[in-house]
């Protein structure tokens, strides 16, 4: 008997402009068994996917569980025909299916924030989930851009009084929420509540272009088989 297993990538989520969440996993039979880690997806070819390491994402995680074994364990209570099992079995494919509506990055808020972080930095990847490294590197980046075009006013108060270009709102934000990630504890939470001023005031699509994370990728991206 031939056993077919190896790794792949699973539980897609939060996808919008191109980028998503997804975790590979050690499968049988193409059924998720182990994750192994996550990834912040940015390109794709084929079986091969390029992006940014980040920790175990857990709704990619449950994601991937749910769109296999949920679906597997649901088809089974109803088939076994109990009353029980079948209630039970509704119950797991409701909650299996609903999975899916993460796969696309839900919500006017949550996409706006993407589309600030893309326009700035050139990445959507939240900095929440990024790696400390990462964050660090593309806060410096950010901060140098900051430096260049809006050195008279400190992200702090365009949070408070207002962006004066979408530009500018971008750039806040991004640097706001890196900081936020780096500082963590109190410091974290106030920067990530002035960010989040930012995205209620972003009402303008900012297009600034590739951002400083295509001159650190090579850097910070990964191949992923």
């Amino acid at each position: 008997m031939i056993i077919y297993y190896g790794t792949r990538h699973g539980g897609v989520v939060d996808r919008h402009g191109g980028e998503h969440a997804a975790t590979r996993f050690v499968h049988v039979y193409w059924l998720p068994i182990i994750p192994i880690g996550s990834t912040w997806v940015t390109a794709e070819d084929g079986k091969h996917i390029r992006g940014v390491p980040i920790g175990l994402h857990p709704r990619s995680v449950l994601a991937a569980y749910a769109r296999t074994w949920g679906v597997i364990a649901a088809i089974a209570l109803i088939v076994s025909g109990s009353p029980g099992g079948i209630a039970a079995g509704a119950a797991i494919g409701a909650a299996s299916l609903a999975t899916w509506l993460w796969h696309g990055l839900r919500g006017e808020r949550a996409r706006r924030r993407s589309d600030l972080m893309e326009a700035s930095v050139g990445v959507r990847c939240p900095p929440e989930i990024m790696s400390m490294t990462t964050a660090r590197t593309l806060s410096r980046a950010v901060e140098q851009a900051w430096g260049q075009h809006s050195a008279d006013r400190a992200p702090e108060d365009v949070a408070r009084f207002g962006p004066a270009s979408p530009g500018q709102a971008a750039h806040a934000f991004a640097l706001l929420s890196l900081r936020a990630r780096t500082a963590g504890g109190a410091d974290g939470r106030r920067l990530r509540e002035q960010a989040e001023r930012i995205v209620d005031q972003a009402h303008e699509a900012p297009q600034l272009g590739a951002g400083p994370y295509r001159v650190s990728a090579d850097a910070i991206e990964q191949d992923v088989a």
